[in-house]
This record gives structure tokens, C-alpha cells and sequence, in this order.
């Protein structure tokens, strides 16, 4: 059995969802998707430092205010803005934690690679960052890596599990 559904829940997420229909705004959410693809790619792609990490997440919560007053024309039928204004939301905040969660992590390990910490740090090889959403905030915290379980363990040699 699953637990009750929230009635007002459903409805104020459906009354965000509508509201590029009737929102008087200007903003297109073509043009915040082309800004934040090029935000990202020039400030969170693979090589990223602190400078450029900043001014991205400055670009992303900009582009989070102004998605506030996207509008698009026609009705729910067939509505490849709608669409997109739908998409936009989650985009920018998946955005904003991935540029946050850089930003915390001052090490290159992986796909993560900065340019003002080019080692990687031992201490960073045993802990994860966690996002929480906190309305609308987004929290981080530290968490150790949990230890490979020994069905996982026995796959490898002792050598490559101390390089972990």
C-alpha cells in the first residue's frame, strides 16, 4: 500500500508547471538553456577552476531568477516550449549542485579536474558530497564512502583496493 497522496502538494507543483501558459514574463526558455549549456560549458566542463567554477554558479543562479518569469505561447497540446520551460527548472538545479558540489571538492580525481588543485587529495578518497534540497537551497555535507561490500571486494587484488 502506498502512503496518501498530498492534495495541495499536487496542486501547487501542477500551478508551477502551468505557469510559463499564463506568466507575464518575457524570458524564452530557449534562450535560458542556450545560456546555461554555455555557462556550463565554459565554466564546469572537465578542466575547471575556482574563477571559472564562480562565475559559472553566479550565471546559473541569475539564470534561476529569470527563469522565474519564462512565458511561452499556445496551451498544454503539443508544446515544445512548455516543454522546455518544464525542463529548464530541473536543468538549473541539477546545474547548480553539480557547480557547487566542484567548488566544494578542492582536488583532480577522475572527470573532476582542477587546474588550481591539480593532486588529488587523500582525504577526499574516502567521502562523498550529499546535496539536499532545503526548500529552495541547496545544502552540502560530507559523508565517507561506504566500504565495498565483500562479494564486490573479492573481484579485485589486494593492490587495487589500496588505491582506493
Amino acid at each position: 500500500s502506498f502512503a496518501p497522496l498530498d492534495q495541495a502538494q499536487i496542486e501547487a507543483e501542477a500551478a508551477v508547471l502551468l505557469d510559463p501558459l499564463t506568466n507575464p514574463g518575457r524570458e524564452s526558455p530557449y534562450e535560458i538553456t542556450r545560456e546555461l549549456q554555455e555557462a556550463m560549458q565554459e565554466g564546469a566542463m572537465i578542466a575547471r577552476t575556482e574563477e571559472g567554477l564562480t562565475a559559472c554558479l553566479q550565471k546559473v543562479l541569475e539564470l534561476q531568477e529569470r527563469a522565474r518569469n519564462i512565458h511561452v505561447e499556445g496551451d498544454r497540446h503539443y508544446n515544445p516550449g512548455w516543454h522546455t520551460a518544464r525542463d529548464i527548472r530541473f536543468m538549473l538545479k541539477t546545474s547548480e549542485i553539480i557547480v557547487r558540489c566542484a567548488l566544494e571538492r578542492k582536488e583532480s580525481r577522475g572527470a573532476q579536474w582542477r587546474l588550481d588543485y591539480p593532486n588529488k587529495d587523500p582525504e577526499w578518497a574516502r567521502k562523498n558530497i550529499l546535496a539536499f534540497k532545503e526548500g529552495d537551497a541547496v545544502r552540502l555535507e560530507t559523508a565517507p564512502v561506504p566500504e565495498m561490500p565483500e562479494h564486490l571486494a573479492a573481484l579485485f587484488d589486494e593492490e587495487t583496493l589500496r588505491k582506493r
